[in-house]
């Protein structure tokens, strides 16, 4: 699944996940996202992110920020980098 929070008022997801799956994404007063994602308990879930304006993004232009193995039902997304840069977009790839 991919989302894209290039706007604090514009959010693009997409991927072989429902939307549903992640949780509205909130951008804080510092231009920190914080965003829920919905996963399932033992699993691996590689973050990445892409900084390029444009859709769809390139197979190289993705960089992996965070490894995690899940207990519970979800996962939870800090990036205080997303005020400094505007047309971040995140990728969550299931392993």
């Amino acid at each position: 699944m991919k989302l894209n929070t290039a706007g604090a008022d514009r959010t693009v997801v997409t991927g072989p996940l429902p939307i549903s799956e992640i949780a509205t994404p909130v951008r804080l007063l510092s231009g920190e996202i914080v965003l829920s994602v919905a996963t399932r308990p033992g699993r691996t879930y590689i973050t990445q992110i892409s900084v390029t304006n444009r859709v769809p993004v390139s197979t190289n232009e993705w960089v992996s920020i965070a490894t995690n193995i899940v207990t519970g039902g979800s996962m939870l997304l800090r990036d205080p980098a997303a005020g400094i840069l505007s047309g971040r977009f995140y990728q969550f790839i299931e392993r």
